[in-house]
């Protein structure tokens, strides 16, 4: 299943996307009529394996590991059958050998404002 067309994982890669929480983190989609979850990751850190570690309610976290969608650090995986958004962690696999635990930052909402950004924008801002 192709998630993104190649002209936006193009901008991704290079620091062009518009608006990259439309395509990355978590996104709740259907599948021939089935719904999934899509989360998209840009790690450019990892070696080649990323993993998202899933937390469904009170059950231990389920491992899902990501597909590398292009070669500079773009990862997705598509988990099926899940109709909300439920915590995760990304971890990343680097190329010594670490892995790190993080969460993903696009799995939260821009906390700035239109208001912000004027503010920000006419350096009013405090």
């Amino acid at each position: 299943m192709q998630t993104l067309a190649y002209g936006e994982i193009d901008a991704l890669i290079h620091a062009t996307h518009g608006a990259p929480f439309q395509v990355l983190g978590p996104h709740l989609t259907e599948d021939k009529g089935a719904p999934v979850l899509i989360i998209r990751a840009f790690l450019p850190q990892a070696s080649t394996k990323a993993t998202a570690l899933v937390e469904i309610e009170a059950s231990p976290p389920t491992q899902h590991p990501m597909r590398r969608t292009a070669p500079e650090g773009l990862f997705e995986v598509v988990i099926p059958k899940l109709q909300h958004v439920p915590g995760y962690f990304l971890v990343i696999h680097e190329p010594d050998g670490r892995e790190t635990r993080l969460r993903d930052p696009y799995a939260f909402a821009p906390l700035l404002t239109t208001f912000d950004l004027h503010l920000l924008g006419e350096g009013q801002h405090y």
